[in-house]
């Protein structure tokens, strides 16, 4: 490659807090969006030409994981990708980046924009620091202007970006108060005269299972010990609801991207 218009810096050590249940919230929301295994699902896309069809696997190549190739895996690895990147964040910014290669051709790349991100009415400020970028640079805050950037929200079929994040926030809140992902602090209640570890678990799980009815996520239990399996079904058919309308959000995002 002999150039490029990048202005976003790639980040290395992109930092999501962690939680046990948002953790698998998230992977499960987002990361079997898609079935990997060509038994399960087909993709066909015939593009208009050669010329068009090398394009688009330029601009998605940096969305695979999984060093496969082929235009359809490409489209399937982006679903993923980013829908991965919605869940974290609520958004997903991309910048559209044109690279001239050795023999004066050109090609092109979409590439997250990762970081603190603040998004203007012109342009994305993204805001990194050393730990992000893996060297011994300061804070850097780099001005993308916007019409080079792709922003994606969180769709409003499943409540919007600002209705995710404020549910992410109580999500990780409630979480933290689980007695059994916080019986070895110094805050555990093990000790107290009359208290009852498995009522507290109980009550402790009944209200993530609360928080999470929006999406119908059944946190992975399929004991049915706290529900009827009547209401399991509904929340297992819910939850599939909820990833079909983030797939086809994503679909819909990358239809854009095509025509970008």
């Amino acid at each position: 490659m002999k150039s490029n218009n990048r202005l976003s810096v790639p980040v290395h050590n992109q930092y999501y807090p962690t939680d046990f249940n948002v953790d698998m919230f998230t992977e499960d929301l987002a990361h079997y969006i898609v079935p990997f295994s060509d038994d399960e699902i087909s993709c066909s896309i015939i593009p208009a030409n050669q010329q068009l069809e090398s394009a688009l696997l330029g601009i998605l190549a940096g969305f695979s994981q999984y060093g496969r190739s082929g235009l359809e895996d490409a489209v399937l690895d982006s679903i993923r990708y980013i829908a991965g990147l919605l869940v974290q964040e609520g958004f997903v910014i991309f910048e559209f980046v044109t690279m001239v290669e050795d023999d004066e051709t050109f090609s092109y790349r979409l590439v997250p924009v990762l970081g603190s991100v603040k998004i203007e009415d012109q342009s994305v400020t993204q805001i990194i620091n050393a730990r992000q970028t893996g060297t011994d640079s300061p804070e850097q805050k780099i001005i993308i202007p916007r019409q080079k950037c792709l922003i994606f929200h969180f769709p409003e079929s499943l409540g919007g970006e600002k209705e995710y994040k404020e549910f992410m926030e109580k999500f990780r809140r409630d979480s933290k108060s689980v007695p059994m992902m916080r019986m070895f602090s110094a805050e555990s209640l093990m000790g107290a005269k009359g208290y009852d570890l498995t009522k507290h678990q109980r009550m402790a799980e009944l209200r993530l299972w609360k928080r999470t009815q929006l999406f119908g996520w059944n946190h992975r239990d399929y004991s049915n010990k706290h529900f009827s399996s009547y209401y399991s079904v509904y929340r297992s058919l819910k939850f599939k609801r909820s990833k079909v309308l983030l797939c086809d959000y994503v679909i819909s995002a990358l239809l854009e991207v095509m025509d970008f």
